[in-house]
């Protein structure tokens, strides 16, 4: 959650140079980054993607549909985003639409006063790695620079949607492919979270 209070464009002008380092697949420089930092924006982006989740909750349960839904998300998706939107992202928005609609909690946008999206055109190769790795670089320099983030894969799902387009000027030959929510954290890590990876191995 983050705290209410405005980020400083001076810092997310900074945040933003971080990303336009980062390196890419090809070496081109086809990532564009578009900032929403107007709450009203925000507001409407967020109910426009808790429509689109809701129309596909709905579509989904029917046969027909839902193979024309299949069929479009992976045509522009891949199959990769199309396994993480019905393995993984539908079965938590289920319980998002409901409390979003109750009025108990934004889970999408998690009250930030900023939000990042980071494009690419579609058939840039390695496209979509290279915005994320954009937005980790923005993650670090946020860190750096005093502000919380949150890597967010709920909104890129849609944002090939008309409304959704329309609302972030995108034209039809790109594609959101990674996005970060921002702000001045509400709550602070009293330690950091033990993780560790599945497995490390050296090879002789």
């Amino acid at each position: 959650r983050y705290k209410d209070k405005p980020v400083p464009r001076e810092i997310i002008d900074r945040i933003i140079d971080a990303a336009h380092s980062s390196p890419t697949g090809t070496g081109r420089r086809a990532i564009g980054v578009i900032v929403i930092d107007n709450p009203k924006t925000l507001a409407t982006l967020s109910e426009l993607v808790y429509q689109e989740y809701e129309g596909l909750e709905k579509y989904l349960k029917n046969p027909i549909a839902r193979f024309f839904i299949k069929r479009q998300v992976k045509r522009r998706k891949g199959n990769e985003m199309l396994r993480t939107l019905l393995d993984f992202v539908m079965p938590g928005m289920h319980w998002y639409i409901r409390w979003y609609r109750e009025g108990k909690s934004d889970e999408i946008l998690r009250d930030c006063p900023a939000l990042m999206l980071f494009h690419s055109p579609i058939y840039e190769p390695m496209s979509a790695y290279n915005c994320v790795i954009a937005a980790f670089h923005a993650i670090m320099m946020a860190q750096v620079m005093g502000i919380g983030t949150c890597f967010n894969d709920l909104i890129p799902q849609v944002c090939f949607r008309g409304p959704i387009r329309n609302l972030l000027g995108l034209s039809d030959d790109r594609e959101v492919y990674a996005s970060i929510t921002m702000g001045y954290s509400k709550y602070q890590f009293k330690r950091m979270p033990p993780r560790k990876l599945a497995e490390v191995r050296y090879l002789k």
